[in-house]
């Protein structure tokens, strides 16, 4: 069994030991912060995502009551178009939402 993996990183080929410094060195130039900057903030996005979805979903709907045909990636939507709704439920309820940064003149 070969120990060694290969990765292919733009045209270099990489061993362990140098995948190992190629990571350390991307993390030793991250910078971390105490609060997420606001256009990394998921849930605005989700919630755009998920009406884009959601309209989808309604529009194969009416589709079937038309008789029109649907593609199969349609008819998977339909048929698992509640987990999606679900896990957008669980992801809002798990990540709380942000607050609107405080006027600094109106605390005082």
């Amino acid at each position: 069994m070969n120990k060694n993996k290969i990765l292919k990183i733009n045209g270099t080929t990489l061993d362990q030991e140098q995948l190992k410094n190629h990571l350390e060195k991307i993390a030793t130039n991250h910078n971390l912060v105490n609060k997420s900057q606001k256009n990394t903030y998921p849930i605005p996005y989700l919630e755009e995502n998920f009406k884009i979805i959601e309209e989808v979903y309604n529009i194969l709907n009416e589709h079937l009551k038309l008789g029109i045909s649907i593609h199969p990636a349609g008819e998977w939507l339909l048929d698992n178009f509640y987990i999606i709704e679900e896990t957008v439920k669980q992801i809002k309820k798990r990540i709380p939402k942000r607050n609107p940064p405080k006027n600094k003149e109106a605390q005082q």
